[in-house]
Formats: C-alpha cells, sequence, structure tokens
C-alpha cells in the first residue's frame, strides 16, 4: 500500500520536456504551490479510498491529468526512443501509460482512515521551482512517510515535476524501468506498447483478486 499510494499521493511531471512559461511569481508562488500540494494530494488520499471501482477509477484520472504532466513524463521516461517512435506509436502509448498510471495506483481501494497529507515546509529550489516538504500520517501503520513535491509554475498552472521518498526521486525509478523495457524490445516501440497493455490488465486483476480477499483487502 505504502509505495503506490506515496507516489499517487503523487505520479507527476518532468523536469525535462515541462515548458516553463514566462516569469516566476516568486512573491506568492511559495504559497500557491504549498496549497496546490495540500488539496490535490489530500485529494488524491481520498480517491484511492473510494469504494466503488468505476468512480475511484475516473476520479484518479482527472486527477492525474489535472495535476501531472503526463506527457512529460512519458516522453522522459522513455529517454531517446521517444525521437524514434512515429506519431502513431507515440499516440497510442500515451493513451496506454495513462492506463497503467490508473491501474498501478487506483486499481485497489485503500485503507485511508485518518490517513493525511501534512505540509512540512516550502524551499525555493532554483529560479524556477519550489520543493514542498510534507508527511504522509498513515495511523494504522504506525509511522509518517517523509515526501517531497518540486512544484513549478507552468502556463497551465502549478504543476508537480518530481515526487521524493526519502530522497529519492520516483521519476528517476520510473525511467531506469522503462527503458530496461525498450533495451529488452530493441527499440521495438510496439512490443514496448504491448508490455505495458500486458503489466496493466495484470495489476488489474491482482487488485481484482485480492479486493475478492477480506484479509488482504484490509491491509
Amino acid at each position: 500500500m505504502t509505495r503506490r499510494l506515496l507516489f499517487a499521493v503523487l505520479t507527476t511531471a518532468m523536469l525535462i520536456g515541462l515548458g516553463y512559461a514566462g516569469p516566476l511569481r516568486a512573491e506568492n508562488f511559495s504559497e500557491t504551490a504549498s496549497n496546490f500540494v495540500d488539496i490535490h494530494g489530500n485529494e488524491a488520499i481520498r480517491t484511492f479510498g473510494t469504494v466503488d471501482r468505476d468512480k475511484r477509477y475516473a476520479r484518479f484520472r482527472k486527477l492525474l491529468m489535472n495535476s501531472f504532466a503526463v506527457k512529460g513524463i512519458a516522453k522522459f521516461i522513455t529517454g531517446p526512443y521517444w525521437k524514434k517512435a512515429s506519431s502513431e506509436q507515440r499516440r497510442r502509448y500515451l493513451a496506454r501509460f495513462e492506463d497503467y498510471l490508473v491501474a498501478n495506483y487506483a486499481a485497489k481501494a485503500w485503507k485511508i482512515d485518518k490517513v493525511r497529507l501534512a505540509i512540512q515546509k516550502v524551499v525555493q529550489g532554483n529560479a524556477t521551482d519550489y520543493m514542498v516538504s510534507t508527511r504522509l500520517i498513515i495511523p494504522h501503520k504506525d509511522r509518517d512517510i517523509p515526501i517531497g513535491f518540486r512544484i513549478r509554475d507552468t502556463k497551465n498552472g502549478p504543476k508537480i515535476i518530481d515526487l521524493q521518498i526519502e530522497n529519492a526521486s520516483l521519476i528517476i525509478t520510473f525511467r531506469s524501468e522503462f527503458m530496461s523495457l525498450l533495451k529488452k524490445s530493441g527499440g521495438d516501440f510496439d512490443e514496448f506498447i504491448e508490455v505495458i497493455v500486458e503489466r496493466t490488465l495484470k495489476l488489474e486483476k491482482t487488485a481484482q483478486n485480492s479486493q475478492q480477499n477480506p484479509q488482504a483487502a484490509a491491509q
């Protein structure tokens, strides 16, 4: 529960491929970034606690598209292979990647009783972004998890450009996984897309089986 909930309280735009539009409003963006994380982070937690699968999927998909630059993530984690892909391959990949993210983090309803995200501090990282440090409070796990959200002001409003758990970037981890898949396929983008589809179906099946097991569902 912890790792997926963390990412999804999340899952994240990119330092590369995310355009910055105009001068940063330094005098008020610190507060904007803090409020953005507070609102969307806790909204994500509520979303993952939604029992009805269809509603949970719809809510998370909307949150994902509104809060993260999905295309920027998708481009970054495929590295140089993105440029080699055709327009049609990119289109299909983006659609399947979105499905994969939804299944990866919303296929199963989580136990969220009294789980919340607490803002700790906001620090300006550079001329274009801020790091919002938080703690994910999980009473039934009897622990708090430190999470850092790196927020950038874009032409479409604030976006999360990285998520760090105990100083480890989940974007970099994600890139390593996808680059490995592409290398194994010899750079075949169509084969890579099929692997994503297979993984998505497997995630959904595993979550379905877990939800049918009362003991697993209670975890």
